[in-house]
């Protein structure tokens, strides 16, 4: 009589993805998390400073309008990192998103 092997999703996630790795991305997790916490506080003051730009001079400021852009692009991988939808560590791991702005 020959046993069948089963291994569970779970563990066979245990085989390919240690406890070790898991508890690393788990600390890398936690620092994005912060890193995120400051980008939106960015963002609060990108919109002040792009309101005031907007008042005084009539339209918003470009350069701050192309930083934007690229905070969107790296506040989206850390959310897909803190989510566990990529493995990719963002900034400053990897490089910073180079997005240009598109002219409308």
């Amino acid at each position: 009589m020959e046993r069948s092997v089963y291994t569970s999703p779970e563990e066979q996630m245990k085989k390919t993805y240690p406890v070790k790795e898991r508890l690393i991305k788990g600390l890398f997790v936690l620092l994005f998390s912060f890193a995120f916490s400051i980008c939106r506080f960015l963002v609060g003051i990108i919109a002040l400073v792009q309101f005031l730009f907007d008042l005084i001079s009539g339209e918003p400021s470009i350069r701050l309008c192309k930083f934007s852009a690229k905070l969107n692009d790296y506040v989206s991988e850390i959310i897909a990192f803190v989510s566990y939808q990529s493995d990719i560590k963002p900034f400053p791991f990897s490089d910073f998103p180079s997005n240009e702005l598109k002219k409308n």
